[in-house]
């Protein structure tokens, strides 16, 4: 018997960190010094760890998008108190039009905050809402905004919050790359398969052969989504390759921009499928020749496909 071989690398980084959450926990139930690979156990445990470190800087990076999403927010947000404040300067009370008006007043100060930078545009916020529960109170009061600057205040501190953690993100990060972590694990989970393989030539499988049997077990699941992903990536190919066999002409890389005349031979520029070659399109022949009696059309090059499919 021996221990099945996997393409570590071809899975993402969240298979590759179960699938070696999962062998870890395996050796653990054999126990390690039973399989008599208990040196290189503890170092692949190490490694393990450090790819755990990775796997949650890469989570992290999330943060970004999330900023982004919520400065959104609170922009939106702010805009609406913004165009309140606009809207009751015509308020038909005096007394909600002057209250609006010293609102205004002090909004026209701060500008566009909405343009502002992050850590500005929290500043800015910060400061109005000082001013909101202090000084002008009563006006936020009188206007009926006394949601709107409440859910500000939430808003501001949660992306406020949110930014410190990405803050706190950057500082903690150590020079671990996933990448390089994964190598190094790769290489030390194959040195104990290896390790594992001589010694059932040299004690038998008896001592070895439940774990083995276990892992192999394990190996043929990862392997079978390594497969259905090629699967998918393949039949993406052929619809790929199918929607360009549809074409009237042959497929032409964009080498150049001027417009080719079809009567000259696209031998260097064309890649005929088998199945263009055995029913051509109408004009030309399997070799990629049009004949001179349609010389005088012009066909333009076509752009080539961002996955260009290998017909050779």
């Amino acid at each position: 018997m021996n221990a099945k071989k996997i393409n570590l690398h071809q899975l993402r980084n969240e298979e590759h960190y179960q699938f070696m959450t999962e062998f870890r926990d395996s050796v653990t139930q054999f126990n390690a010094q039973t399989l008599n690979i208990a040196e290189g156990f503890a170092q692949l445990q190490t490694l393990y760890a450090q790819e755990l470190e990775a796997l949650q800087v890469v989570r992290k990076s999330a943060t970004t998008e999330q900023l982004t999403i919520a400065d959104a927010e609170r922009d939106a947000l702010f805009r609406g108190f913004d165009d309140s404040v606009k809207s009751l300067l015509n308020h038909f009370d005096p007394a909600k039009q002057q209250a609006a008006a010293r609102l205004r007043e002090v909004l026209d100060q701060y500008g566009n905050i909405a343009r502002k930078t992050y850590d500005e545009e929290t500043a800015a916020i910060g400061k109005l809402l000082v001013e909101a529960t202090g000084a002008l109170a009563a006006d936020i009061a009188t206007l009926g905004l006394t949601d709107w600057i409440a859910e500000l205040d939430r808003r501001n501190q949660a992306f406020d919050a949110l930014m410190k953690s990405r803050y706190a993100e950057t500082s903690a990060r150590t020079e671990l790359r996933m990448r390089e972590v994964r190598l190094e694990i790769d290489a030390k989970y194959r040195a104990i398969t290896d390790r594992l393989d001589a010694l059932m030539i040299i004690n038998g499988d008896a001592t070895y052969e439940p774990f083995v049997r276990e892992l192999n077990a394990r190996v043929d699941r990862y392997n079978d989504i390594i497969a259905q992903r090629r699967g998918r990536n393949a039949k993406d190919d052929s619809n790929t390759l199918g929607s360009v066999k549809q074409q009237p002409y042959p497929v032409i890389f964009k080498t150049e921009s001027r417009w080719r005349t079809p009567s000259a031979r696209l031998a260097n520029h064309t890649l005929w499928p088998s199945a263009v070659k055995a029913n051509p399109p109408l004009g030309y022949d399997a070799r990629g020749f049009m004949p001179p009696l349609l010389s005088g059309l012009q066909l333009p090059s076509i752009i080539s496909l961002q996955r260009q499919p290998n017909y050779r």
